[in-house]
């Protein structure tokens, strides 16, 4: 054989060798989203069937046969429960009727005790695998698990990058004590920002939320006063106004006391009108411009001349708050005649703006005009 023939058998074989692992890769890439798909399919038939069963069972609750269809039920499952899918499966399902389904939440977790399902909750805890510990917030938090709790908060002081599951977790228990002790805790570390605070407060029933609020705004934490001021609502700003009060007028941290003025402007408490009067004519901008925001929600007549004069203010987000809460009075003329007298360009280009910003056209066509005869 020649050097010639023998150059043709590599390239040959090089070529075959090639074909063949270009076909294998697509055999075992088809092969794959095959078995992906069967997986799939397999899930959501299983899941439905599975669903059905127990939400069949939920609705014998109340029946005298409902003991004799759990413990049915129970034996149906719980040779399959061993098998980690299927454990993580039916969990799932567990997670969607008590987060979409609160009327029939009790009734799952009586099914799920009964099928033992929370027992993994401790062991996932347990662990210093994230993953796992986040495994068991959801557990604790779907089953309401009790014994849970210390391994939480033991986990919220040393997982900082864990906080926001594991305060979700806590708050479903809708203890405001141990909530209260839970952030007390990482005062000094927390790192969940104001729009989380408000999503594990709106967890807690009304009771709890103005429990706990009382432990917050009379604790010693200057840090938690001020983050939950700002998450107040409108009923617990309006249960707590008194106090609220006291954190303004009282010689407290700057950021408190803006925080204060935000909380006390939730309250849409038209009693505390003087308050955000004072809070508008403050030396500092910021707590100028909070209170202008707040007197947008509760335009009174108290507060029409001192807005007048904070939209001739030399800070921008004054004035532009100032202009918001002048048009929310009902009497706009009024209001663009009291705007005009003060001759002051900035005050008219700020009602002029935020009046484009909410389609007030024949407002906007008035300004403009007063300003074209502007020097």
């Amino acid at each position: 054989m020649g050097l010639k023939d023998l150059e043709y058998g590599f390239y040959e074989w090089l070529i075959i060798i090639i074909f063949v692992i270009v076909v294998g890769i697509f055999i075992f890439t088809a092969l794959t989203r095959w078995i992906f798909e069967l997986e799939r399919l397999w899930h959501n038939q299983e899941k439905e069937k599975l669903k059905n069963k127990i939400e069949s069972l939920i609705s014998k609750a109340n029946q005298g046969d409902f003991n004799k269809e759990l413990a049915s039920f129970t034996s149906y499952c719980k040779p399959k429960l061993k098998k980690k899918r299927y454990y993580y499966l039916i969990e799932e399902i567990f997670f969607e009727i008590v987060e979409q389904e609160k009327e029939k939440s009790d009734v799952a977790r009586i099914i799920a005790y009964e099928l033992e399902l929370p027992g993994r909750t401790i062991k996932n805890l347990k662990t210093k695998d994230t993953s796992s510990i986040l495994r068991g917030c959801f557990e604790a938090k779907t089953y309401l698990y009790e014994p849970a709790i210390p391994y939480l908060l033991f986990h919220l002081k040393n997982k900082v990058h864990l906080q926001y599951d594991i305060l979700l977790a806590l708050t479903r228990f809708d203890d405001p004590e141990m909530i209260y002790q839970a952030f007390n805790s990482i005062k000094d570390s927390l790192h969940v920002n104001e729009r989380t605070l408000q999503e594990i407060i709106n967890l807690m029933s009304p009771e709890s939320r103005l429990v706990f609020y009382n432990r917050i705004l009379n604790g010693d934490s200057s840090a938690l006063i001020t983050m939950f001021l700002k998450c107040i609502d409108k009923e617990t700003a309006l249960a707590f106004k008194d106090r609220i009060l006291e954190l303004y007028t009282e010689d407290n941290p700057h950021e408190m006391r803006i925080a204060s003025i935000k909380a006390i402007s939730a309250a849409e408490d038209h009693s505390l009108i003087p308050e955000m009067i004072s809070a508008l004519q403050d030396p500092d901008w910021q707590m100028r411009a909070v209170a202008a925001k707040g007197l947008e929600s509760i335009p009174d007549e108290r507060a029409r001349q001192p807005l007048i004069t904070a939209i001739c203010d030399s800070k921008w987000w004054v004035r532009q708050n100032a202009a918001l809460a002048l048009l929310a009075f009902p009497d706009l003329e009024s209001v663009i005649t009291d705007v005009l007298k003060t001759k002051d360009r900035f005050a008219i280009e700020s009602l002029q703006y935020n009046a484009e910003a909410k389609n007030l056209n024949s407002l906007v066509e008035r300004l403009q005009e007063a300003l074209e005869k502007e020097p």
